[in-house]
């Protein structure tokens, strides 16, 4: 992909940033403008920005590890294992929320023993991100 004539500012944007992501390291959006910034003087408003990054991670190009931390999937064995672990992550989210609609002061016996198997459940998810993290 090139910088062509014609293209709208998102679809330059979009190359400016699989350009200066290639690397595969992990940047914070404050970073990625700075190195878009370092490769062409032309101005993005924060809403192109958040639009292409957007885009780009739903094309699966890049990868939100953290929030507001963008990565590309660098070598397959690394992207496998950073998309896992955001999975992972958004998964212990989920079962937290999940969690939190059980009131514990009507709860049932069956109720409690679904408490217990979800809190053995974000344990186990937890030490596989700590074993793919190391």
């Amino acid at each position: 992909m090139s910088i062509e004539s014609g293209m709208s500012d998102s679809q330059e944007l979009m190359y400016y940033i699989e350009k200066v992501m290639e690397d595969g390291k992990l940047r914070s959006v404050q970073q990625i403008k700075s190195r878009v910034k370092q490769e062409t003087t032309k101005p993005y408003t924060d809403g192109v920005y958040a639009g292409v990054l957007r885009r780009l991670e739903n094309d699966g190009k890049l990868m939100r590890p953290k929030r507001g931390m963008y990565q590309s999937f660098g070598t397959a064995v690394e992207g496998v294992s950073s998309k896992v672990i955001c999975i992972l992550e958004k998964t212990i989210e989920d079962i937290k929320k999940e969690a939190k609609s059980i009131d514990i002061l009507e709860a049932s016996d069956e109720e409690f023993e679904v408490i217990g198997l979800i809190k053995e459940l974000k344990d186990f998810l937890e030490k596989i991100i700590n074993k793919l993290e190391s």
